[in-house]
Protein backbone atom coordinates (compact mmCIF):
# COMPACT_ATOMS: atom_id res chain seq x y z
CA UNK A 1 0.00 0.00 0.00
CA UNK A 2 1.84 3.10 -1.21
CA UNK A 3 -0.25 5.45 0.90
CA UNK A 4 0.68 3.57 4.04
CA UNK A 5 4.37 3.86 3.29
CA UNK A 6 4.03 7.62 3.12
CA UNK A 7 2.88 7.90 6.73
CA UNK A 8 5.46 9.56 8.95
CA UNK A 9 5.70 8.84 12.65
CA UNK A 10 8.57 11.08 13.62
CA UNK A 11 8.10 14.02 15.96
CA UNK A 12 8.52 16.49 13.13
CA UNK A 13 5.66 18.85 12.32
CA UNK A 14 3.40 18.80 9.28
CA UNK A 15 5.97 20.59 7.17
CA UNK A 16 7.98 17.35 7.06
CA UNK A 17 4.95 15.10 6.55
CA UNK A 18 3.77 14.30 3.02
CA UNK A 19 0.14 14.91 2.10
CA UNK A 20 -2.21 12.26 3.48
CA UNK A 21 -5.91 11.56 3.40
CA UNK A 22 -6.40 12.62 6.99
CA UNK A 23 -5.06 9.36 8.43
CA UNK A 24 -7.51 6.99 6.70
CA UNK A 25 -5.91 3.68 5.60
CA UNK A 26 -7.34 2.39 2.32
CA UNK A 27 -7.27 -1.13 3.80
CA UNK A 28 -10.15 -0.03 6.03
CA UNK A 29 -12.46 0.91 3.14
CA UNK A 30 -14.19 -2.48 3.18
CA UNK A 31 -15.60 -1.73 6.65
CA UNK A 32 -16.13 1.99 6.03
CA UNK A 33 -19.91 1.86 5.53
CA UNK A 34 -20.48 -0.36 8.55
CA UNK A 35 -18.26 1.80 10.74
CA UNK A 36 -19.86 4.99 9.42
CA UNK A 37 -23.32 3.73 10.39
CA UNK A 38 -22.17 2.63 13.85
CA UNK A 39 -20.41 5.93 14.52
CA UNK A 40 -23.51 7.73 13.28
CA UNK A 41 -26.05 6.09 15.56
CA UNK A 42 -23.90 5.69 18.68
CA UNK A 43 -22.97 9.37 18.52
CA UNK A 44 -26.55 10.45 17.94
CA UNK A 45 -27.77 8.44 20.91
CA UNK A 46 -25.01 9.85 23.11
CA UNK A 47 -25.60 13.49 22.24
CA UNK A 48 -29.36 13.09 22.42
CA UNK A 49 -29.05 11.37 25.79
CA UNK A 50 -27.00 14.09 27.45
CA UNK A 51 -29.54 16.73 26.35
CA UNK A 52 -31.89 15.47 29.11
CA UNK A 53 -29.42 16.97 31.60
CA UNK A 54 -28.06 19.70 29.30
CA UNK A 55 -25.25 21.54 31.08
CA UNK A 56 -26.06 24.85 29.39
CA UNK A 57 -29.80 24.96 30.16
CA UNK A 58 -31.08 22.26 32.54
CA UNK A 59 -28.19 22.18 35.03
CA UNK A 60 -27.84 25.97 35.52
CA UNK A 61 -31.53 26.21 36.34
CA UNK A 62 -31.31 23.26 38.72
CA UNK A 63 -28.47 24.95 40.60
CA UNK A 64 -30.35 28.27 40.59
CA UNK A 65 -33.63 26.77 41.81
CA UNK A 66 -31.88 25.02 44.73
CA UNK A 67 -30.19 28.24 45.82
CA UNK A 68 -26.72 27.56 44.43
CA UNK A 69 -24.22 30.41 44.29
CA UNK A 70 -23.74 32.30 41.04
CA UNK A 71 -20.15 31.08 40.72
CA UNK A 72 -21.58 27.54 40.66
CA UNK A 73 -24.02 28.54 37.92
CA UNK A 74 -21.13 29.99 35.90
CA UNK A 75 -19.34 26.62 36.06
CA UNK A 76 -22.22 24.44 34.87
CA UNK A 77 -21.86 24.66 31.06
CA UNK A 78 -18.13 23.97 31.29
CA UNK A 79 -18.06 20.93 33.57
CA UNK A 80 -18.10 18.19 30.94
CA UNK A 81 -15.88 20.18 28.59
CA UNK A 82 -13.34 20.75 31.38
CA UNK A 83 -13.22 17.04 32.10
CA UNK A 84 -12.86 16.22 28.41
CA UNK A 85 -10.17 18.74 27.52
CA UNK A 86 -7.93 18.59 30.59
CA UNK A 87 -6.35 15.11 30.39
CA UNK A 88 -6.05 14.72 26.61
CA UNK A 89 -2.47 15.90 26.23
CA UNK A 90 -1.29 13.59 29.02
CA UNK A 91 -3.17 10.62 27.56
CA UNK A 92 -1.77 11.30 24.07
CA UNK A 93 1.72 10.19 25.16
CA UNK A 94 0.44 6.65 25.81
CA UNK A 95 -2.11 6.48 23.01
CA UNK A 96 0.56 7.11 20.37
CA UNK A 97 2.09 3.79 21.45
CA UNK A 98 -1.08 1.75 20.81
CA UNK A 99 -1.41 -0.38 17.70
CA UNK A 100 -5.17 -0.66 18.31
CA UNK A 101 -7.21 2.10 19.94
CA UNK A 102 -10.76 0.67 19.85
CA UNK A 103 -10.52 -1.53 22.96
CA UNK A 104 -9.08 1.38 24.95
CA UNK A 105 -11.99 3.65 23.99
CA UNK A 106 -14.58 0.97 24.81
CA UNK A 107 -13.47 0.87 28.45
CA UNK A 108 -13.05 4.62 28.90
CA UNK A 109 -16.46 5.03 27.27
CA UNK A 110 -18.11 2.69 29.77
CA UNK A 111 -16.94 4.67 32.80
CA UNK A 112 -17.79 7.89 30.98
CA UNK A 113 -21.44 6.78 30.95
CA UNK A 114 -21.58 5.15 34.38
CA UNK A 115 -21.22 8.52 36.16
CA UNK A 116 -24.82 9.46 35.28
CA UNK A 117 -26.23 6.30 36.86
CA UNK A 118 -24.38 7.11 40.10
CA UNK A 119 -25.79 10.66 40.07
CA UNK A 120 -29.32 9.34 39.45
CA UNK A 121 -29.15 6.88 42.35
CA UNK A 122 -27.67 9.36 44.83
CA UNK A 123 -30.26 12.01 43.95
CA UNK A 124 -33.16 9.56 44.12
CA UNK A 125 -32.22 8.02 47.48
CA UNK A 126 -30.54 10.95 49.28
CA UNK A 127 -31.04 14.13 47.33
CA UNK A 128 -34.58 14.87 48.51
CA UNK A 129 -33.37 15.22 52.09
CA UNK A 130 -30.33 17.27 51.03
CA UNK A 131 -30.87 19.42 47.92
CA UNK A 132 -27.28 20.65 47.94
CA UNK A 133 -26.10 17.05 47.82
CA UNK A 134 -28.23 16.71 44.70
CA UNK A 135 -26.55 19.80 43.26
CA UNK A 136 -23.11 18.38 44.10
CA UNK A 137 -23.67 15.02 42.39
CA UNK A 138 -25.43 16.65 39.43
CA UNK A 139 -22.34 18.82 38.88
CA UNK A 140 -19.92 15.94 39.53
CA UNK A 141 -21.56 13.66 36.94
CA UNK A 142 -20.61 15.66 33.81
CA UNK A 143 -17.17 16.43 35.27
CA UNK A 144 -16.35 12.75 36.00
CA UNK A 145 -17.92 11.66 32.73
CA UNK A 146 -15.86 14.26 30.93
CA UNK A 147 -12.64 13.07 32.60
CA UNK A 148 -13.06 9.53 31.27
CA UNK A 149 -14.04 10.98 27.89
CA UNK A 150 -10.88 13.10 28.02
CA UNK A 151 -8.46 10.24 28.61
CA UNK A 152 -10.16 8.42 25.73
CA UNK A 153 -10.72 11.36 23.35
CA UNK A 154 -7.34 11.27 21.51
CA UNK A 155 -7.85 7.55 20.91
CA UNK A 156 -11.45 8.11 19.77
CA UNK A 157 -10.35 10.81 17.29
CA UNK A 158 -7.58 8.54 16.05
CA UNK A 159 -10.21 5.82 15.64
CA UNK A 160 -12.33 8.20 13.54
CA UNK A 161 -9.30 8.85 11.31
CA UNK A 162 -8.79 5.08 10.88
CA UNK A 163 -12.42 4.16 10.21
CA UNK A 164 -14.04 7.11 8.36
CA UNK A 165 -12.71 8.60 5.07
CA UNK A 166 -11.99 12.37 5.30
CA UNK A 167 -14.56 13.24 2.64
CA UNK A 168 -17.29 11.71 4.85
CA UNK A 169 -16.30 13.06 8.27
CA UNK A 170 -18.15 16.38 8.21
CA UNK A 171 -21.40 14.70 7.16
CA UNK A 172 -20.82 12.04 9.83
CA UNK A 173 -20.53 14.63 12.60
CA UNK A 174 -23.45 16.62 11.18
CA UNK A 175 -25.72 13.56 10.98
CA UNK A 176 -24.67 12.45 14.47
CA UNK A 177 -25.64 15.90 15.66
CA UNK A 178 -28.92 15.69 13.74
CA UNK A 179 -29.91 12.42 15.40
CA UNK A 180 -28.92 13.94 18.73
CA UNK A 181 -31.02 17.01 17.91
CA UNK A 182 -34.06 14.87 17.09
CA UNK A 183 -33.73 13.19 20.45
CA UNK A 184 -33.22 16.63 22.00
CA UNK A 185 -36.64 17.69 20.68
CA UNK A 186 -38.11 14.78 22.62
CA UNK A 187 -35.90 15.78 25.56
CA UNK A 188 -37.20 19.35 25.53
CA UNK A 189 -40.78 18.14 25.76
CA UNK A 190 -39.83 15.51 28.39
CA UNK A 191 -37.97 18.05 30.54
CA UNK A 192 -40.96 20.39 30.42
CA UNK A 193 -43.43 17.64 31.42
CA UNK A 194 -41.24 15.84 33.98
CA UNK A 195 -40.32 19.02 35.87
CA UNK A 196 -43.99 20.05 35.95
CA UNK A 197 -45.15 16.63 37.22
CA UNK A 198 -42.14 15.99 39.48
CA UNK A 199 -40.64 19.36 40.48
CA UNK A 200 -37.41 19.36 42.42
CA UNK A 201 -34.86 16.61 43.01
CA UNK A 202 -37.06 13.68 41.95
CA UNK A 203 -37.61 15.16 38.49
CA UNK A 204 -33.89 15.82 37.98
CA UNK A 205 -33.06 12.27 39.18
CA UNK A 206 -35.42 10.90 36.52
CA UNK A 207 -33.70 12.99 33.84
CA UNK A 208 -30.30 11.57 34.86
CA UNK A 209 -31.69 8.03 34.69
CA UNK A 210 -33.03 8.62 31.17
CA UNK A 211 -29.63 9.98 30.16
CA UNK A 212 -27.87 6.83 31.39
CA UNK A 213 -30.20 4.56 29.38
CA UNK A 214 -29.50 6.44 26.14
CA UNK A 215 -25.75 6.45 26.79
CA UNK A 216 -25.60 2.69 27.34
CA UNK A 217 -27.45 2.05 24.07
CA UNK A 218 -24.78 4.22 22.45
CA UNK A 219 -21.99 2.21 24.13
CA UNK A 220 -23.38 -1.12 22.90
CA UNK A 221 -23.24 0.13 19.31
CA UNK A 222 -19.73 1.51 19.82
CA UNK A 223 -18.42 -1.91 20.86
CA UNK A 224 -19.30 -3.26 17.37
CA UNK A 225 -16.86 -1.04 15.46
CA UNK A 226 -14.11 -2.74 13.42
CA UNK A 227 -10.58 -1.36 13.47
CA UNK A 228 -7.62 -2.46 11.39
CA UNK A 229 -4.40 -2.27 13.50
CA UNK A 230 -1.88 0.35 12.35
CA UNK A 231 1.56 -0.75 13.59
CA UNK A 232 3.23 1.85 11.34
CA UNK A 233 1.75 4.62 13.49
CA UNK A 234 3.20 3.44 16.78
CA UNK A 235 5.55 6.08 18.13
CA UNK A 236 8.78 4.25 19.01
CA UNK A 237 11.05 7.26 19.50
CA UNK A 238 11.57 6.38 23.19
CA UNK A 239 10.97 9.97 24.29
CA UNK A 240 9.59 10.28 27.83
CA UNK A 241 6.60 12.37 28.79
CA UNK A 242 8.69 15.19 30.32
CA UNK A 243 10.80 15.54 27.19
CA UNK A 244 7.66 15.31 25.06
CA UNK A 245 6.20 18.30 26.88
CA UNK A 246 9.42 20.24 26.31
CA UNK A 247 8.93 19.75 22.56
CA UNK A 248 5.49 21.37 22.56
CA UNK A 249 6.62 25.04 22.29
CA UNK A 250 8.72 24.05 19.27
CA UNK A 251 5.70 22.44 17.60
CA UNK A 252 3.63 25.57 18.17
CA UNK A 253 6.35 27.86 16.81
CA UNK A 254 6.93 25.67 13.78
CA UNK A 255 3.33 24.97 12.74
CA UNK A 256 1.20 28.08 12.16
CA UNK A 257 -1.93 25.97 11.55
CA UNK A 258 -1.61 24.39 14.98
CA UNK A 259 -0.82 27.74 16.58
CA UNK A 260 -3.86 29.55 15.13
CA UNK A 261 -6.27 26.72 15.92
CA UNK A 262 -4.91 26.64 19.49
CA UNK A 263 -5.57 30.39 19.84
CA UNK A 264 -9.09 29.92 18.48
CA UNK A 265 -9.64 27.06 20.92
CA UNK A 266 -8.33 29.14 23.82
CA UNK A 267 -10.77 31.97 23.11
CA UNK A 268 -13.69 29.81 21.97
CA UNK A 269 -15.01 28.98 25.48
CA UNK A 270 -15.59 32.68 26.20
CA UNK A 271 -19.11 32.10 24.85
CA UNK A 272 -19.76 30.31 28.15
CA UNK A 273 -19.21 33.53 30.06
CA UNK A 274 -22.71 34.41 28.86
CA UNK A 275 -24.58 31.16 28.15
CA UNK A 276 -25.48 29.91 31.68
CA UNK A 277 -26.76 33.32 32.72
CA UNK A 278 -28.58 33.75 29.41
CA UNK A 279 -30.79 30.76 30.29
CA UNK A 280 -31.46 32.11 33.79
CA UNK A 281 -32.06 35.61 32.36
CA UNK A 282 -34.59 34.18 29.88
CA UNK A 283 -36.64 32.49 32.60
CA UNK A 284 -36.64 35.62 34.77
CA UNK A 285 -37.36 38.26 32.13
CA UNK A 286 -40.29 36.28 30.73
CA UNK A 287 -41.62 35.27 34.14
CA UNK A 288 -42.21 31.74 32.85
CA UNK A 289 -40.12 29.92 35.46
CA UNK A 290 -38.23 26.61 35.13
CA UNK A 291 -40.57 25.05 32.58
CA UNK A 292 -39.50 27.68 30.00
CA UNK A 293 -36.12 25.92 29.91
CA UNK A 294 -37.75 23.12 27.93
CA UNK A 295 -38.76 25.61 25.23
CA UNK A 296 -35.23 27.04 25.16
CA UNK A 297 -33.89 23.51 24.62
CA UNK A 298 -36.32 23.05 21.72
CA UNK A 299 -35.28 26.38 20.14
CA UNK A 300 -31.62 25.49 20.53
CA UNK A 301 -32.33 22.08 19.02
CA UNK A 302 -33.94 23.54 15.90
CA UNK A 303 -30.79 25.62 15.53
CA UNK A 304 -28.75 22.42 15.83
CA UNK A 305 -30.62 21.02 12.81
CA UNK A 306 -29.85 24.05 10.68
CA UNK A 307 -26.22 24.16 11.79
CA UNK A 308 -25.82 20.47 10.99
CA UNK A 309 -27.29 20.91 7.53
CA UNK A 310 -24.98 23.80 6.68
CA UNK A 311 -21.91 22.47 8.50
CA UNK A 312 -22.18 18.94 7.10
CA UNK A 313 -22.48 20.11 3.50
CA UNK A 314 -19.78 22.77 3.69
CA UNK A 315 -17.48 20.54 5.73
CA UNK A 316 -17.59 17.69 3.21
CA UNK A 317 -17.20 20.04 0.24
CA UNK A 318 -14.89 22.74 1.60
CA UNK A 319 -13.33 21.42 4.83
CA UNK A 320 -13.68 22.55 8.44
CA UNK A 321 -12.49 26.17 8.31
CA UNK A 322 -15.61 27.69 6.76
CA UNK A 323 -18.08 26.13 9.26
CA UNK A 324 -15.86 27.38 12.10
CA UNK A 325 -15.93 30.93 10.72
CA UNK A 326 -19.72 30.82 10.38
CA UNK A 327 -20.00 29.58 13.97
CA UNK A 328 -18.11 32.64 15.20
CA UNK A 329 -20.35 34.99 13.22
CA UNK A 330 -23.53 33.42 14.66
CA UNK A 331 -22.06 33.44 18.20
CA UNK A 332 -21.34 37.14 17.82
CA UNK A 333 -24.98 37.88 16.95
CA UNK A 334 -26.13 35.80 19.93
CA UNK A 335 -23.93 37.85 22.26
CA UNK A 336 -25.16 41.13 20.81
CA UNK A 337 -28.82 40.12 20.99
CA UNK A 338 -29.23 38.73 24.51
CA UNK A 339 -28.97 42.05 26.44
CA UNK A 340 -31.75 43.57 24.32
CA UNK A 341 -34.09 40.54 24.36
CA UNK A 342 -37.15 40.67 26.61
CA UNK A 343 -39.85 38.71 24.79
CA UNK A 344 -40.27 34.96 24.31
CA UNK A 345 -40.02 34.97 20.47
CA UNK A 346 -36.78 36.97 20.48
CA UNK A 347 -35.20 34.82 23.19
CA UNK A 348 -36.22 31.63 21.41
CA UNK A 349 -34.75 33.03 18.19
CA UNK A 350 -31.46 33.82 19.89
CA UNK A 351 -31.23 30.31 21.36
CA UNK A 352 -31.85 29.03 17.83
CA UNK A 353 -28.79 31.05 16.71
CA UNK A 354 -26.78 29.66 19.64
CA UNK A 355 -27.76 26.09 18.70
CA UNK A 356 -26.72 26.73 15.09
CA UNK A 357 -23.34 28.09 16.20
CA UNK A 358 -22.84 25.12 18.50
CA UNK A 359 -23.04 22.50 15.74
CA UNK A 360 -21.17 24.60 13.18
CA UNK A 361 -18.33 24.79 15.70
CA UNK A 362 -18.50 21.10 16.53
CA UNK A 363 -18.47 19.93 12.90
CA UNK A 364 -15.81 22.39 11.79
CA UNK A 365 -13.49 21.75 14.72
CA UNK A 366 -13.68 17.95 14.47
CA UNK A 367 -12.80 18.06 10.76
CA UNK A 368 -10.15 20.78 10.81
CA UNK A 369 -8.30 19.45 13.87
CA UNK A 370 -7.95 15.98 12.34
CA UNK A 371 -6.78 17.26 8.98
CA UNK A 372 -4.04 19.59 10.21
CA UNK A 373 -2.57 16.77 12.36
CA UNK A 374 0.11 14.46 10.86
CA UNK A 375 -0.12 10.68 11.12
CA UNK A 376 1.76 9.31 14.10
CA UNK A 377 1.47 12.60 16.03
CA UNK A 378 -2.28 13.12 15.76
CA UNK A 379 -2.99 12.44 19.48
CA UNK A 380 -0.34 15.02 20.50
CA UNK A 381 -1.66 17.68 18.11
CA UNK A 382 -5.22 17.07 19.28
CA UNK A 383 -3.99 17.14 22.87
CA UNK A 384 -2.41 20.57 22.37
CA UNK A 385 -5.64 21.92 20.90
CA UNK A 386 -7.67 20.41 23.74
CA UNK A 387 -5.31 21.85 26.36
CA UNK A 388 -5.80 25.30 24.86
CA UNK A 389 -9.55 24.75 25.08
CA UNK A 390 -9.14 23.60 28.69
CA UNK A 391 -7.30 26.82 29.57
CA UNK A 392 -10.16 28.80 28.06
CA UNK A 393 -12.66 26.72 30.01
CA UNK A 394 -10.89 27.55 33.27
CA UNK A 395 -10.72 31.24 32.38
CA UNK A 396 -14.39 31.67 31.33
CA UNK A 397 -16.15 30.95 34.65
CA UNK A 398 -13.52 32.92 36.58
CA UNK A 399 -14.15 35.98 34.44
CA UNK A 400 -17.89 35.36 34.47
CA UNK A 401 -18.02 35.22 38.27
CA UNK A 402 -15.87 38.35 38.55
CA UNK A 403 -18.18 40.27 36.22
CA UNK A 404 -21.24 39.15 38.18
CA UNK A 405 -19.68 40.37 41.41
CA UNK A 406 -19.25 43.82 39.87
CA UNK A 407 -22.57 43.98 38.06
CA UNK A 408 -25.84 42.07 38.07
CA UNK A 409 -26.55 43.18 34.49
CA UNK A 410 -26.40 40.76 31.56
CA UNK A 411 -24.70 43.12 29.09
CA UNK A 412 -21.14 42.98 30.57
CA UNK A 413 -21.21 39.18 30.22
CA UNK A 414 -22.39 39.53 26.63
CA UNK A 415 -19.64 42.04 25.85
CA UNK A 416 -16.90 39.79 27.26
CA UNK A 417 -18.19 36.82 25.27
CA UNK A 418 -18.38 38.93 22.10
CA UNK A 419 -14.75 40.08 22.44
CA UNK A 420 -13.53 36.50 22.90
CA UNK A 421 -15.58 35.41 19.90
CA UNK A 422 -13.98 38.09 17.70
CA UNK A 423 -10.44 37.07 18.72
CA UNK A 424 -11.24 33.40 18.11
CA UNK A 425 -12.73 34.17 14.70
CA UNK A 426 -9.69 36.24 13.70
CA UNK A 427 -7.37 33.29 14.47
CA UNK A 428 -9.49 30.93 12.35
CA UNK A 429 -9.50 33.49 9.54
CA UNK A 430 -5.68 33.42 9.51
CA UNK A 431 -5.63 29.65 8.94
CA UNK A 432 -5.31 27.93 5.57
CA UNK A 433 -7.86 25.28 4.71
CA UNK A 434 -5.87 21.98 4.55
CA UNK A 435 -7.79 20.80 1.49
CA UNK A 436 -6.47 23.83 -0.36
CA UNK A 437 -3.01 23.51 1.13
CA UNK A 438 -2.67 19.81 0.23
CA UNK A 439 -5.16 19.30 -2.62
CA UNK A 440 -3.53 16.08 -3.87
CA UNK A 441 -4.22 14.35 -0.57
CA UNK A 442 -8.00 14.37 -0.84
CA UNK A 443 -10.47 12.76 -3.17
CA UNK A 444 -13.77 14.19 -1.88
Amino acid sequence: MEEKKENVTSSAGPAESPPSRGGFPESARGDARRNYALHLFEGGLFMGGVSFVAVDTVLPNMVHSFGGAEWLISLTPLLMAAGVMGPQLFAAHWIERLERVHTYTVWTGFFQRFAFLVACMVMFFSGMESPMLAVAVAMAAPLVSGFFAGIGAPAWKELISRTVPPERRASLHALRNTIGALISLLAGWAIHEILQLFPGVRGYAMLHGITFCFLMLSWLLFTRLREIPQPDRINRDGVGMRQRFRQLPHLLRKDAQLRFLSIASLCGPTIFILVPFAAVYATEVTGRGESFVGLLVIAKTVGLFFGNLVGGYLGDQRGGRLPLLLSRVSRFFFCLGIPFASTEPVLLGLFFVYGMSFTLNMVGNQVLALEISPDGRRPTYLGIISMATFAGILFAPTLSSGIRMLSGEIWPLALASAIGTVVSGAAIYRMTEPRVRYPSGYTG
